[in-house]
């Protein structure tokens, strides 16, 4: 047994070992090769170690990027992504969207009260501006009525 792994690891083992389901059996043992690749050299022919292994690694991100690495483990920050999306909502005026949904409704003003007309399924709509309501992303159409911006309502 090495000495990097703890009791967890050792009964993650003895679980792969006992499991009579292959499901089960699988998910243990990938649990398993993903403990060990993280166990460092160091780690691993150290027999006393004065440092503690389980303080929290400080995270690491490269000058100008979008991605964080905490643990070996990489991160993407929503503000960069390729979509332009904010908690489910995009961001970015786009020229036209398509309604995704059998209905959209559209409102004289940007917190969506007071209902002005329908939009159908794969509608095309011509966008004008964006606007932020508590978090929440509004587009302005060309007609000026707003509709939202919630990306399972909308796709650009």
């Amino acid at each position: 047994m090495q000495s990097g792994l703890t009791f967890f690891d050792t009964t993650l083992k003895n679980l792969a070992n006992l499991q009579s389901s292959p499901e089960a059996k699988e998910l243990a043992t990938a649990i398993i090769k993903n403990l060990e690749r993280e166990v460092s050299p160091a780690q691993q022919n150290s027999t006393n170690s004065t440092v503690n292994s389980n303080v929290s690694q400080p995270t690491a991100q490269t000058p100008n990027s979008s991605v964080t690495t905490v643990n070996n483990y990489y991160y993407q920050r929503k503000s960069n992504s390729k979509k332009y999306i904010y908690k489910g909502y995009y961001t970015k005026k786009f020229k036209t969207v398509r309604v995704k949904i059998k209905r959209l409704n559209g409102y004289s003003n940007y917190r969506l009260t007071k209902k002005v007309r329908s939009y159908r399924k794969n509608q095309v709509i011509k966008i004008k501006r964006v606007k932020s309501y508590y978090n929440k992303f509004r587009f302005q159409t060309s007609k000026g009525d707003w509709i939202t911006s919630w990306a399972k309502f909308v796709t650009y």
